[in-house]
């Protein structure tokens, strides 16, 4: 297993695994940010910052730590899937009102989706316009 100090964008974490993936890339037709991170451990603490539109997924991790994600302004999306979280675990969407109407009548939501995942501390799931749990728990704050 290797360990070291991760940071790629804004991504920031100790990390000890065997294998690390993560890809991190901005998509320059329309101005947004996709943040990867799969199959990794995190023996410290987990922070994901963001200020743009990012789409971000996260699956199958352990951390050990604290975990932080706040994706900021934009319109957000954020999976979490089949993972462990150890310690605090705050998924936070954005400070505004992410809801614009396309030419096509759609809209863009912040949206958070997750299941499979184990919490063993607190969770808070704050600033999200929509939250899907696939395992059907109830979602009290958002």
């Amino acid at each position: 297993a290797a360990s070291g100090y991760i940071k790629i964008g804004d991504i920031k974490g100790e990390s000890s695994v065997s294998r690390v993936g993560v890809e991190s890339k901005l998509d320059e037709s329309d101005n947004v940010s996709t943040i990867l991170i799969t199959q990794s451990r995190f023996i410290g603490d987990l922070q994901i910052d963001s200020d743009s539109s990012t789409r971000t997924r996260l699956s199958d991790l352990r951390v050990d730590g604290r975990t932080n994600v706040d994706l900021g302004s934009g319109n957000d999306s954020l999976a979490v899937l089949d993972s462990l979280f150890a310690g605090v675990a705050v998924f936070r969407g954005g400070t505004d009102l992410d809801v614009r109407s396309d030419s096509d009548g759609s809209l863009e939501l912040d949206v958070f989706v997750l299941g499979g995942n184990r919490f063993r501390s607190e969770v808070l799931i704050d600033q999200w316009e929509e939250v899907i749990d696939l395992d059907g728990a109830p979602v009290a704050n958002h």
